[in-house]
């Protein structure tokens, strides 16, 4: 296998800071966090993001052990780009809530951010507005957001280029969003990029099965998932990988910004594929806390519709450039 991987490879080679003081809490008795007093609370720090250089790898299942929408693996170059190391946590995604104003029912532009009925849901609505709702899955601020929309996910990355007067990549209107590629605000990363960076970026020879490991024996130390955990955790609690990029095994499901196709593969560009034109649902990736070791590999699909959170969605976001 390693040296068919090798001749493949071979191949392929040839062929400013934001903050304020916001009212923030959480209910549920002995669980409240008094946030009113905590000033500069940090949403993402721009110098914090994690250099991807560019490259190209090889996408999908190396290992024949997955799923057909996993094949064939294909050659793919991505051009640089910068990753967050965390997912967003439950404490920005309620300071997003409340600085934009979103309606009390999740509603904001006629689409639905975040689904405050999903039993999964960490968040809800009181007379002080989105708070922090701690339940069994769920015990921390720090955790990822969960049970957030596709639209949730790209109206967050819009208005945290405007906090930092940079121009947002989406245009929403009507319930439609296009990506102004031109644009280097925040955004969700393609597929193609999330893959990469799963893998190590130019690491990715390194040819480990999961985020920053190879072998079953070793997930553990990398990943919260079925076999060592019973509920979602606050971020960078495990080791990184190669990038310095935590959490892209495991612990909650990640938005991209592609339309899934199961045969897209077969059809996939070589340079910055971006996914099919159009379709019924999107593409998340990196599984959850409740998946075993099959689920959360570097190659592993998904698909969820975009105006549904489907308990287990949250999502990482990514800069084409910073200026």
């Amino acid at each position: 296998m390693r040296t068919a991987f090798m001749f493949i490879t071979l191949f392929c080679l040839f062929s400013s800071l934001y903050s304020a003081s916001l009212n923030l809490h959480t209910i549920n008795g002995d669980e409240i966090i008094a946030l009113n007093e905590i000033e500069d609370i940090t949403i993402i720090e721009p110098e914090s993001l994690i250099f991807v250089e560019g490259g190209f790898f090889l996408m999908g299942d190396h290992y024949n052990e997955g799923w057909a929408d996993e094949l064939p693996v294909h050659c793919v170059t991505v051009s640089d780009f910068y990753m967050d190391p965390f997912e967003i946590t439950h404490e920005k995604f309620i300071r997003f809530l409340n600085l934009r104003q979103v309606a009390p029912e999740g509603i904001y532009n006629g689409n639905e951010l975040i689904d405050l009925t999903d039993p999964h849901c960490a968040i809800a609505y009181d007379l002080d507005g989105f708070v922090f709702n701690s339940n069994s899955q769920v015990s921390s601020l720090e955790c990822p957001v969960i049970a957030i929309t596709w639209f949730g996910a790209c109206e967050y990355a819009n208005w945290l280029s405007e906090i930092y007067n940079i121009e947002p990549c989406y245009i929403i209107e009507s319930g439609i969003v296009e990506w102004n590629l031109n644009a280097d605000g925040y955004r969700l990363p393609s597929e193609a990029e999330w893959e990469y960076a799963c893998r190590g970026g130019m690491n990715w020879i390194d040819e480990f099965r999961y985020s920053g490991c190879h072998e079953w024996i070793d997930l553990a130390d990398y990943a919260w998932f079925s076999y060592n955990a019973a509920v979602l955790h606050p971020g960078g609690e495990k080791l990184p990988n190669q990038l310095g990029i935590y959490d892209m095994s495991g612990n909650a499901y990640e938005l991209c910004w592609d339309w899934f196709d199961p045969a897209y593969y077969g059809s996939s560009p070589e340079i910055d594929p971006t996914g099919p034109a159009a379709g019924a649902y999107h593409v998340s990736r990196g599984g959850d806390w409740n998946d075993d070791a099959l689920f959360i590999r570097c190659s592993a699909r998904y698909s969820s519709y975009p105006h549904t959170s489907n308990g287990f969605l949250g999502f990482r976001l990514v800069r084409s450039g910073l200026n």
